[in-house]
């Protein structure tokens, strides 16, 4: 419950909501040990309530600011005043909760949100198998069993489910109160116009230094070791625009960054690079057996050639030194792979004079996609909408379908069947993607609004609770002084941190490497 509360404190701080009430004897244990030998010193009252230095909620503050404030003379002192702070406007917004409804509008919302835990507990009943002819003993067996699971595994209770849902409302309560207060905080056209731009021009830099580096290492590898990342950001933003724009539009680092960034941050670039092309295809699986041989054949030509080129002897001494050798292992050919690949388009003869025969007739490459074609991507209404992005460069294709896809000469051309380790493809040109700022849709530019306004409601927000600490009844022991915050010692952990921090740089790191991603289909 109480990590529940920080997470929750802090996102109203930063305009998200507040989630949760610290609830004392939960806090209590999740953490008996500790506040075991903690004094109870009484520190201040916040409209009249004790705060104690062993209050459960204090602590667990206090704990966590430690974990997260380290390494100097005043870390500790910081630490201990962030956590008041945080304890005290938890009770000040519980304060400002309880005036924010009258007792019928509370007693509303707290029914509405009993009512809502009830149907959730219902639902999961009816997951467990009970309906209206199970028994008491049954029914109520399965309601414990839903209760435990519901606190062990999401922290609920029916009573912090109520408070959570009070919290909730009265956040949307205080954001809708500011907006109207405040009618500059909504975003216009322009404004979301121009952070996509400002968004383009981060990704643009983030690319060209990426790509800046790795040309750097082929060419003096040595410099580029020496480089900080601010150091090549630094070059790389004083580049004439013509050669910038040559780096921010290498594909290769371009795919590689962006596959990186959507797997790990769910966040989608906002430009792509000249010369893409939007391509759809029919997937055709094929027997298993063929495929395997193929892939296997084209796998040991590869290595059989790499091998030669002098690029893999460490890994074949390795193999020698714990395999049987395979020295009476029939050499691969380039004959055996195109007969093997030969082999699986003569599986699927048919059934791709058929696809051809009906495309020609007049049936849409769409139509025929959804009837033989076995990618899931395909599926996929933006994807059978817009196509794959696909370069000549491409990184994120296999290299047949890329080279395939390259080949088209114009929108409206169907490849000849191509063979990956997949199965078959057959390729359709379906357009020609803009370079540049990519066409967002209505929900994305709906995104970038309301990030805007987002940071608009966290600096409200960070204010309105900045000016309710102000009005509260705060009253101060002697003993508090020491969790009462103080500008001067935040400051002094800053510049200690900023002094540690210079003194670090002498032994500059090295620029950091571009995120591995692997090919996809």
């Amino acid at each position: 419950m109480m990590k529940r509360l920080f997470a929750a404190l802090l996102a109203l701080a930063m305009m998200l909501s507040v989630t949760a009430v610290f609830a004392e004897e939960e806090a209590a244990a999740e953490a008996p040990e500790a506040t075991a030998a903690v004094p109870d010193t009484l520190l201040a009252t916040v409209y009249g309530t004790e705060i104690r230095e062993n209050n459960e909620m204090l602590q667990y503050y206090f704990q966590s600011m430690q974990e997260e404030i380290t390494g100097n003379e005043f870390a500790e002192h910081y630490a201990r005043m962030l956590a008041m702070n945080y304890t005290l406007q938890t009770f000040i917004v519980e304060h400002k909760t309880q005036e924010a409804f009258s007792a019928e509008e509370l007693a509303e919302i707290q029914q509405k949100a009993k009512d809502q835990w009830n149907n959730i507990v219902d639902g999961m009943m009816a997951q467990y198998g009970i309906t209206d002819a199970s028994t008491e003993e049954e029914k109520t067996a399965a309601r414990g069993d839903v209760l435990a699971m519901l606190e062990s595994y999401y922290g609920y209770t029916e009573d912090t489910y109520i408070e959570e849902i009070v919290n909730g409302t009265f956040s949307e309560k205080v954001v809708s109160e500011l907006k109207e207060a405040d009618p500059t905080i909504a975003a216009t056209d322009e404004e979301v116009q121009e952070t996509i731009g400002d968004l383009i021009k981060q990704e643009k830099e983030e690319v060209a230094n990426y790509s800046y580096y790795e040309k750097l290492k082929k060419e003096d590898p040595e410099k580029a070791e020496s480089l900080t990342h601010d150091e090549i950001s630094q070059i790389v933003s004083e580049l004439p625009e013509e050669e910038f724009e040559k780096y921010s539009n290498d594909v290769a680092l371009y795919e590689q960054i962006t596959s990186y960034y959507s797997s790990q941050e769910n966040y989608n670039f906002h430009y792509i690079p000249e010369g893409y092309r939007g391509i759809i295809h029919i997937l055709l699986d094929v027997d298993e057996e063929l495929l395997e041989n193929y892939n296997g054949l084209v796998a040991r030509l590869e290595e059989s050639k790499s091998e030669e080129a002098g690029e893999t002897e460490e890994l074949t001494e390795t193999a020698e030194a714990t395999e049987e050798p395979a020295a009476t292992e029939e050499p691969v050919t380039e004959e055996m792979v195109e007969a093997a690949r030969q082999a699986i388009l003569d599986s699927k003869k048919e059934v791709i004079s058929e696809i051809m025969a009906k495309y020609e007739s007049g049936t849409s490459f769409e139509d025929l996609i959804a009837e033989y074609g076995t990618d899931p991507g395909m599926q996929q209404e933006k994807n059978l909408k817009n196509g794959y992005s696909v370069h000549k460069d491409s990184v994120s294709f296999y290299d047949v379908f890329t080279k395939a896809a390259a080949a088209l000469e114009k929108v409206g051309d169907v490849s000849e069947p191509v063979v990956s380790s997949k199965g078959i493809h057959i390729l359709y040109y379906l357009r020609d993607v803009p370079g540049g700022a990519l066409e967002l849709s209505e929900d994305e530019l709906a995104q970038v609004r309301t990030g805007i306004e987002n940071e608009r409601i966290n600096l409200a927000i960070s204010e309105l609770l900045d000016k309710w600490s102000a009005e509260a009844d705060i009253v101060w022991t002697a003993e508090g002084e020491a969790w009462k915050y103080d500008q001067s010692v935040e400051e002094a952990y800053r510049e200690a941190v900023k002094a540690e921090e210079a003194s670090e740089t002498e032994d500059a790191p090295e620029a950091e490497a571009v995120p591995e991603t692997e090919a996809a289909e």
